[in-house]
């Protein structure tokens, strides 16, 4: 009797639910919704938890009796189900996005100042279109006096239309649009949520002293959850990571710390900095040269190539396999 019973109402369920998992939930979501607002279930199944919870006060004190799993246990969960196939790696890499998705903050993700394509007030409608299309931009700030003077935004289908009706030679200061700013220290999430209720797809960028720091947009922010998007504005660039056989990488300066420390592994330290070029820039304490090598951590960081005062490529080797 009892092999039929464990048979019938233990094993018979249980594999047909591993096996159907979708389905029987469909099936039984409305049985225990059903049985759980059942009052005298519902109270009896309170009184029980009340009771678990003020032995395990008393016996191991403190705790409020609900078990919470912290951001470091559902990575770890994550790194496993990937080892163990249960998960893809994009999977993985998506879940990791969305935990620290959080805790990053507009500076991270934000075009730099010394790469925003910008327009005069007093240019043409039709040079500013022309602008647009040439660096493949949908929207473009106004500039009255300098960088950290943004007046406006211009958008290019409006731009598209002013000279579709012949009016290519008016100024952009007559047809621009209200600018949004936001500070560097602002959250992405929060930021997003601004987005989503309002109609500014591109913010300006400012830092502490009021100065123009770059240009957001909701691409970037999107970017820093999915990963890299490419659509048909964007023009052809070179590869931010070039792979060399027993040599380490060579990466581009303008990256983030933290996406090549999970892309590729590694444990550069940040504190302080955002990209490569920064924390190289630290080490160098002031404007290095190509050639220079920095030690940190268990890393090597030769300068490969400079624009200019800027770091353009690192070459990161990992010490002791050189």
């Amino acid at each position: 009797e009892v092999v039929v019973i464990f048979v019938i109402f233990e094993a018979i369920p249980k594999n047909f639910a591993v096996q159907h998992p979708d389905s029987s939930a469909l099936a039984t979501a409305p049985v225990v919704a059903a049985l759980l607002n059942f009052w005298p279930i519902k109270w009896l199944s309170k009184l029980l938890l009340a009771v678990a919870q003020g032995v395990i006060r008393l016996f191991f004190g403190g705790g409020t009796g609900v078990a919470k799993m912290t951001e470091d246990e559902v990575l770890a969960m994550a790194d496993v189900a990937h080892e163990d196939e249960a998960i893809e790696s994009d999977e993985r890499n998506f879940i990791r996005s969305v935990i620290e998705f959080g805790d990053t903050i507009v500076r991270e993700v934000m075009v730099p100042r010394i790469d925003m394509v910008d327009v005069s007030s007093r240019a043409t409608v039709r040079s500013a279109l022309e602008t647009a299309i040439a660096t493949g931009r949908s929207r473009l700030p106004v500039l009255g006096e300098s960088v950290d003077d943004v007046v406006g935004i211009v958008n290019l289908r409006h731009l598209a239309g002013l000279v579709a009706e012949g009016n290519g030679e008016e100024i952009v200061q007559d047809h621009m649009g209200e600018v949004s700013f936001v500070p560097e220290t602002k959250r992405v999430a929060s930021l997003l949520t601004q987005i989503r209720q309002g109609t500014s797809h591109l913010f300006v960028v400012v830092d502490e002293y009021g100065g123009t720091a770059g240009l957001v947009t909701l691409e970037d922010i999107l970017e820093e959850l999915v990963g890299e998007i490419t659509d048909e504005s964007d023009l052809p660039q070179d590869d931010d990571v070039e792979m060399i056989d027993g040599a380490g990488l060579v990466v581009s300066g303008r990256l983030n710390i933290d996406d090549v420390n999970n892309e590729y592994d590694l444990d550069l330290p940040k504190d302080g900095w955002d990209t490569v070029g920064g924390l190289v820039l630290d080490l160098a304490g002031g404007v290095p040269a190509p050639g220079d090598m920095f030690e940190v951590d268990d890393y090597a960081m030769t300068v490969v190539r400079m624009d200019g005062r800027r770091i353009e490529e690192v070459l990161i080797e990992k010490l002791g396999t050189k």
